[in-house]
């Protein structure tokens, strides 16, 4: 993760976003429900960085056929 810009981080589930609007709706998500949101966690920075590698990955795979 890209340590130079602010992360909020939802206190319940503990993933990070860069929107602190995204993490209060996680926040809020993760206690209503007792479980995470897909529509809301594809957003935090670590599905964000895990997403990143795959299509490096990916890229790189291509490159080298």
């Amino acid at each position: 993760m890209d340590s130079e810009k602010q992360l909020h981080q939802c206190p319940e589930c503990k993933l990070h976003y860069s929107d602190k609007e995204l993490a209060s709706k996680c926040e809020k998500w993760c206690r209503e429900n007792k479980s995470c949101n897909l529509e809301i966690t594809k957003f935090s920075a670590e599905a964000l960085e895990f997403a990143n590698k795959v299509n490096d990955k990916n890229t790189s795979q291509k490159e080298t056929k």
